[in-house]
Parts: structure tokens; C-alpha cells; sequence
């Protein structure tokens, strides 16, 4: 369904001869972290996981903090190189820039939350493959979280769907993104995002 809404906007671009860059960072740590079991598994509030499979499987995810400077620096690049070798907007053009903060599986999460907290939590296991499934279901019912249960279960397929860095490679370091962020720090924040939005606890 995304494809499918990008291919329209992209249609309608070359339509009106405008060009557009996509800057993909996977799904927002604190958000997704911080947002409820549908989406990184976790009930923060409750000190509860669900662990999608294994949860072994590694995927790419970025802060807001990450995704802002990444903006700001593609913007500050040349238009054109002007003969020159390092980067341009140009480069971009039409095209997909990749970023991301951590590389990490649901226990990595785990392990961070667990530091920051000093808790344990309580641990369940459910198949990507089903929570896709129900997440469809409950879609078609209606349920608009049933969308971002599917959508964030897909993330985590085997078939590496939201490993970027190995599927596409980064453009951290041509923006200018190499100062490593602190885990625990972002784990932190999505915690307190968790407080700030109860309303997001459980969905």
C-alpha cells in the first residue's frame, strides 16, 4: 500500500517535471520503542515484550535526532559538484538516501531497556508471520492498529526487509553522520515517551 501511494506521488512529480529525494532511516527508535506492542513489541508501562519470532532478527532504526540532522545536512550540500569529487544534492536526485542510528534486534532493545530500568521484564514469543497475518485482518475490520501491527511485524521478516545497511549500505557518512549515539540515552527518551503518551500503552 506504501509502494503503491509513493509510486502515485512520484507519477505526479515527473508529471509536473519536479524531482524529489526519499530519505529512508526506518521506523523512529523512540516512537516505535516507546509506542506500544504493536509496533517494537514492547509495554514499556506494564514491563512487558513481545519478541517477534527469536527476536534475533536486526534491523535499521534512526532517531529524531539522527533523521533532523540528516535533513539539514543533505540541504546544506552543493546543487552540483561543479566538477569537483565530493557530494552533491544531484547525487540524490530521484533517488533513496539511507541513514540510520542502530543497528539492533527486539534483545538488543532489551538489554537497553533493562540497563536504563534496572527491571526485568516479561518475555512472550509470537511469529512474524502470524502478527502480519492478524495485523491484515484486524485492518480489513477496520482497526487502523492492525496496519501498524502488520507493518512493523514485516520489518522483521527473515528476508532482512529493514536491514538497510546490508540491502542498500548507508549514506551516514557522506552527511556527515559519524558521531556514534548513545543507546541508553535514546532508550531513555523513549521511555519517557512511553509516560508522556499512556495512551499509546497497550495498543
Amino acid at each position: 500500500m506504501i509502494y503503491n501511494a509513493n509510486a502515485q506521488v512520484d507519477k505526479q512529480l515527473h508529471e509536473l517535471n519536479l524531482s524529489s529525494i526519499t530519505l529512508v532511516c526506518g521506523f523512529w527508535y523512540e516512537w516505535s520503542l516507546g509506542g506500544g506492542p504493536n509496533k517494537y513489541g514492547f509495554d514499556l508501562t506494564n514491563k512487558k515484550v513481545i519478541l517477534f519470532d527469536n527476536g534475533d532478527a536486526k534491523v535499521n532504526t534512526s532517531t529524531w535526532d539522527l533523521c533532523g540532522r540528516a535533513i539539514a545536512n543533505l540541504l546544506q550540500l552543493p546543487i552540483t559538484s561543479d566538477g569537483g569529487s565530493g557530494p552533491c544534492l544531484s547525487d540524490y536526485k530521484n533517488k533513496n538516501v539511507y541513514i540510520s542510528s542502530f543497528y539492533l534486534s527486539q534483545k538488543d532493545m532489551l538489554e537497553s531497556v533493562k540497563r536504563v530500568t534496572g527491571e526485568e521484564f516479561e518475555i512472550t514469543h509470537e511469529s512474524t508471520e502470524k502478527r502480519v497475518q492478524d495485523g491484515k485482518k484486524a485492518f480489513g475490520a477496520g482497526d487502523v492498529q492492525g496496519w501498524v501491527k502488520l507493518l512493523y511485524s514485516r520489518y522483521f521478516y527473515p528476508d532482512n526487509v529493514g536491514d538497510h545497511q546490508t540491502t542498500h549500505g548507508l549514506q551516514n557518512e557522506v552527511l556527515g553522520l559519524t558521531e556514534k549515539e548513545d543507546l541508553d540515552e535514546n532508550t531513555r527518551k523513549a521511555i519517557q515517551f512511553a509516560k508522556d503518551n499512556p495512551e499509546l500503552t497497550g495498543v
